[in-house]
């Protein structure tokens, strides 16, 4: 008995175009209910809890829910990176939603590599200088020194 390989077909097509719609929005969603919380709650970066440091995304969510709230001043000092991370993200949702509903060329692997190592880059660069300016002005603002619960 041959398989109706067509309909589960357009299946799989249909959940990977209802996921290729869905994650940006569910996931902004939850970063703009979220953030507000996200200084009250526990330390869950490696780096910040081992080496006492802020990572390279580390205040990214705040600045994000700051961005989505409309607050671009308080975004910038979470996370000057939110923006353009916004708009990558943006950029890819775009692209999945169009590859869901009609064929598009893949990214190559080669492609991907290339365009990862620049934006790796800028973060740890951002991520130095920030490390620097707070050196410069006495120390890691409370917002991101706080090593534990309410500590």
């Amino acid at each position: 008995m041959p398989h109706d390989t067509g309909s589960s077909t357009l299946r799989s097509r249909g959940l990977i175009a209802v996921a290729a719609i869905a994650w940006l929005p569910i996931l902004l969603a939850g970063v703009r209910v979220y953030a507000p919380f996200a200084g009250a709650g526990p330390v869950t970066c490696a780096l910040r809890i081992v080496g006492g440091v802020p990572c390279p995304g580390c205040g990214m969510t705040r600045g994000l829910g700051e961005l989505l709230h409309g607050r671009l001043t308080t975004s910038w000092r979470y996370h000057p990176l939110a923006l353009p991370t916004l708009a990558l993200m943006v950029g890819v949702w775009a692209y999945g939603v169009l590859a869901a509903y009609r064929p598009v060329r893949s990214i190559s692997p080669a492609f991907a590599l290339a365009a990862l190592v620049p934006v790796a880059s800028i973060f740890m660069l951002v991520w130095v200088a920030r490390l620097w300016l707070f050196a410069r002005a006495g120390g890691i603002p409370p917002e991101f020194a706080r090593p534990t619960w309410g500590g």
